[in-house]
C-alpha cells in the first residue's frame, strides 16, 4: 500500500521541478547570478522525474500527456534562457548597482585569472563576432594579458582592468568595455571653474590629449579616435583616470585653453583630487542654485531667424520626450517656422525610436531603417531584409513639418544618437553638421552588462550587428554635409539659413 502511494505522488517532484524553471530564470535575471549548470541539473532531474513519472505512476494517459508537455515546454524554455538569453547573469533587469572594489584594491593573480575568464566566457557567449569561433587577435591579446598579469609582483583593480581593456579593444567595437563604479570618487577640483570662464582641456604634462591616446590607445574600446579621445579625456578628471592611464598625480600639469586662445597651466597633487561632496562644495559658486538640472529634451523657438532648435542629449524614449515633440512642432506650426535644427552633441545614446518618433512629423510615407543581426546563443536571428529595414512612417499629419531640417552632431553623438544621424543622412531628409558621430553605423551594439565577481568591474557587451539604413553606402561613419568642430556647429547654423 506504502509503494502504491509513493506511485502516485510521482506527479509532485515533477510540478515542483517544473515550476523550479521558471522561477530559476526569474532569480537569475533580477536578483543572482549562478552558472549555467544550475540550470542544466535543474533541467536534468526534471527529465528524470518525468520518465519515472511516465513509466511508474497510475495516473491516466491525459494527464501524463499533459504533465509531460509542460515539463517539455519549461525544459526547452531553461536551457535557451541560461545558453541563448544574453541577458543571463546580466545586470539588464536588476536595480543592484553595487560599487567596484577601489581602483588600488589589490587582488590575488587567482582572482584576477577568475575575472579574465568570466570575461572571456560572456563575451564567447553574447558577442556576434564570436558565433563560428573566438577571433585570432582576441585569443592573442587574452593569452598575453594573462601573462603580463602572471608577472606583475602586485596586481590593483586598474591594473586587471588594463589588461580586460587591451583584450577587449582588438575587437574595434565601443559597446564592449569594461568599466569601473567606484564609490568615494575623487575629482580634480578645478574642472568646473576653467569650465565655467570657457576653456577645456588641452594638454596633460605637455601632451595634447590626442597625442596621449595614441600612446595609450589600447586600453580604450573605440571606432573613431573621437570617441577614444573622448574616454581618455573622462579619465583624466579623476584619480583612478590618472592611474588607470599611469600618470603619476603628484605635480600632475594640466594646460587648458580659452576661446580667445590664452593658455592656462596648473600644477596639481592627489589632494586637489576632491570626493563629490567636497567637489561639489569647492565648485558651489558655479552652480545653478535652483537644485535641480535640465531636461535631456527641450526646445527653444527663435522666431526671429526662423528657426526651432530641439536639444536631445539623450536618447530616452518616453512620454516626456513624445509630449514635448507634439509641444515643439504645434508651435511650429503655429508660428509657420520654416527651420528644424535638432542638436545631438554630447548625445551618448539609448533608445533609437527617438528617431522614429520624430521622423513621424516628417513628410515622407516610408523611410530605410538600419538591419542587425542578433545573437541568441548559437543563433542568429536575421534581420537585414527589406521587410525590416523599410518601414511605413505613421505620420502625424495634422503637424506634418516640410521645412528645412538640420542635425548638430559631434564624436560624442553615440550609438541610438548616431543611428539618429544615420535615418536622416541615409534618407535624405536633412543637413547634418558638425562632427562624424562617434561609431560605426555598420557595428556592434544592443549592449548586456554585467558585474564581474571579484574586481566588480562592470561589463557592456554587444549582442547585435548593425548595417546602416544605405547599404551602397562606403563611408566608415555618418559623414556630415557640413564638416566642423563640434563646438561651432551652432555657429554654422546661420549660415546654412541664410544662404537658404
Amino acid at each position: 500500500m506504502e509503494e502504491k502511494s509513493k506511485i502516485r505522488h510521482l506527479w509532485i517532484p515533477v510540478a515542483v521541478l517544473t515550476a523550479a524553471v521558471p522561477g530559476l530564470v526569474a532569480l537569475n535575471l533580477l536578483a543572482v547570478s549562478f552558472s549555467p549548470w544550475i540550470m542544466v541539473l535543474t533541467v536534468s532531474l526534471l527529465i528524470a522525474a518525468c520518465v519515472l513519472y511516465v513509466l511508474r505512476s497510475g495516473a491516466g494517459r491525459w494527464a501524463k500527456t499533459l504533465l509531460s508537455a509542460v515539463s517539455a515546454v519549461m525544459i526547452v524554455l531553461g536551457l535557451f534562457a541560461a545558453y541563448c538569453v544574453p541577458y543571463w547573469s546580466s545586470m539588464a533587469l536588476r536595480d543592484d548597482r553595487d560599487h567596484s572594489r577601489g581602483y588600488d584594491a589589490v587582488l590575488t593573480l587567482e582572482e584576477a585569472q577568475e575575472d579574465m575568464a568570466q570575461m572571456r566566457s560572456i563575451v564567447s557567449r553574447c558577442h556576434p563576432a564570436f558565433i563560428d569561433e573566438v577571433p585570432a587577435p582576441f585569443d592573442g591579446a587574452y593569452d598575453a594579458a594573462l601573462e603580463r598579469l602572471a608577472q606583475d609582483g602586485m596586481i590593483t583593480v586598474n591594473d586587471l582592468r588594463r589588461e580586460i581593456q587591451r583584450t577587449l579593444s582588438v575587437l574595434g567595437d565601443g559597446h564592449t568595455s569594461a568599466y569601473p563604479h567606484y564609490d568615494g570618487q575623487r575629482y580634480l577640483k578645478t574642472i568646473a571653474g576653467h569650465k565655467a570662464e570657457g576653456r577645456s582641456l588641452h594638454a596633460i604634462n605637455g601632451m595634447t590629449a590626442k597625442e596621449l591616446f595614441e600612446e595609450r590607445r589600447e586600453l580604450f574600446c573605440y571606432e573613431a579616435d573621437s570617441w577614444g579621445v573622448l574616454g581618455l579625456r573622462d579619465n583624466l578628471s579623476t584619480i583612478s583616470g590618472l592611474d588607470f592611464l599611469g600618470i603619476d598625480p603628484e605635480g600632475v600639469e594640466y594646460t587648458w585653453v580659452g576661446a580667445d586662445g590664452e593658455y592656462v597651466t596648473d600644477t596639481h597633487t592627489a589632494a586637489d583630487f576632491l570626493p563629490l561632496d567636497e567637489y561639489t562644495a569647492y565648485n558651489a559658486q558655479y552652480s545653478t542654485g535652483n537644485g535641480q538640472t535640465d531636461s535631456f529634451v527641450r526646445y527653444e523657438i527663435d522666431a526671429e531667424n526662423d528657426l526651432a532648435v530641439l536639444t536631445l542629449t539623450a536618447c530616452q524614449y518616453d512620454d516626456e520626450y513624445i509630449a514635448c515633440l507634439r509641444d515643439m512642432f504645434t508651435e511650429v506650426k503655429a508660428l509657420g517656422i520654416g527651420n528644424v535644427a535638432v542638436d545631438l552633441r554630447g548625445n551618448g545614446g539609448g533608445n533609437s525610436l527617438v528617431a522614429n518618433e520624430f521622423i513621424r512629423y516628417l513628410p515622407v510615407d516610408t523611410y530605410c531603417v538600419d538591419g542587425y543581426i542578433h545573437r541568441l546563443g548559437c543563433f542568429m536571428l536575421d534581420f537585414t531584409g527589406d521587410k525590416y529595414t523599410v518601414i511605413e512612417n505613421r505620420r502625424y499629419t495634422d503637424l506634418a513639418f516640410d521645412g528645412n531640417l538640420y542635425l548638430l552632431t559631434d564624436s560624442g553623438s553615440f550609438s541610438s544618437a548616431m543611428l539618429f544621424a544615420a535615418y536622416i543622412k541615409d534618407n535624405g531628409l536633412g543637413t547634418l553638421i558638425g562632427e562624424p558621430p562617434g561609431n560605426d553605423p555598420n557595428g556592434f551594439g544592443d549592449i548586456a552588462e554585467f558585474r564581474l565577481s571579484n574586481s566588480r568591474l562592470y561589463m557592456s557587451v554587444s549582442t547585435k550587428q548593425f548595417f546602416r539604413p544605405d547599404r551602397e553606402c562606403t563611408d566608415r561613419l555618418v559623414m556630415p554635409d557640413v564638416e566642423c568642430g563640434g563646438t561651432e556647429a551652432m555657429e554654422r547654423l546661420p549660415e546654412l539659413l541664410a544662404a537658404e
